[in-house]
């Protein structure tokens, strides 16, 4: 019987600093923004805005250098728990 490998279970290796990039959803375009500047200490920039088709949420994209999986982690903890952010993927 073949041997079956689960890819899912394997994190994969991150080469450090690296660049990184969040998605980070809320109501308020200048609210999400707002919490990115609140939330960064560290240069990022903004790449696609984007709005849903009904016009409730909104979507920024932001891209930086993480120097671990520690920042990397902290950073999306940070962002998530941010009152204007819905979700941040």
């Amino acid at each position: 019987m073949a041997e079956i490998h689960n890819d899912l279970e394997q994190n994969p290796q991150i080469t450090y600093p690296t660049l990184w990039e969040y998605v980070v959803i809320g109501a308020d375009e200048e609210a999400v923004q707002g919490a990115i500047f609140e939330v960064l200490e560290v240069p990022y920039e903004i790449g696609r805005i984007r709005h849903s088709s009904g016009g409730k949420f909104v979507s920024v994209h932001i891209c930086l250098e993480v120097d671990s999986k520690q920042q990397r982690d902290s950073i999306f903890s940070a962002l998530s728990h941010h009152p204007s952010v819905k979700m941040v993927i």
